[in-house]
């Protein structure tokens, strides 16, 4: 498999912005406020990923609005989203993602309710 594939996003979700969090300073409180980082996860299917990524949220104390996962052949690839985290702690979270045995790649943005930055 070479990259991930597009579902058909809702209407509202397909009008959405998103920038990405290249060079983003450390928790701007704007991202804080009003904004959805998104994480996109491609992995290996195996039994415990989801337990695994769904810890890394639980140990920061975070719950996501939005969690989808969708198998593909020998993959599976995840939608989270999550309300109410710095930009920085967004980064950090996507950098250990990126190091679970598995994993193949994490891709990290931040949509929110205005123009695209």
């Amino acid at each position: 498999m070479t990259g991930f594939s597009m579902t058909n996003p809702s209407p509202t979700e397909a009008h959405t912005p998103v920038r990405p969090l290249i060079g983003a300073a450390e928790d701007e409180p704007s991202s804080r406020n009003g904004g959805t980082h998104c994480l996109a996860i491609q992995a290996d299917a195996e039994p415990g990923l989801l337990e695994r990524v769904v810890g890394q949220l639980s140990k920061r104390g975070l719950v996501p609005s939005r969690m989808v996962s969708i198998l593909e052949g020998d993959q599976l690839v995840l939608d989270v989203q999550v309300v109410g985290l710095g930009d920085g702690t967004a980064r950090h979270l996507a950098q250990r993602l990126r190091s679970m045995p598995g994993v193949d790649s994490v891709l990290l943005c931040l949509r929110n309710g205005g123009p695209a930055e």
